[in-house]
């Protein structure tokens, strides 16, 4: 929940670049801030998502 005034204070910062600081960015960007959002973290790469493997079935033929 965001309350407007919220936005008024011109920068967020995210502490960690990892898959939840990328979808905390993301979610600020949907739902309507257009101002500075600075990411801080020791991550060497950039935020990614993992590609989800499918479990081998168990269940034998």
């Amino acid at each position: 929940m965001h309350r407007e005034r919220d936005y008024e204070m011109g920068c967020y910062v995210i502490i960690g670049v990892g898959q939840a600081g990328a979808q905390g960015a993301a979610s600020l960007r949907q739902a309507g801030y257009d101002g500075e959002i600075v990411m801080l973290g020791a991550e060497p790469v950039r935020p990614y998502q993992p590609r989800r493997f499918q479990r081998p079935s168990s269940k034998a033929n």
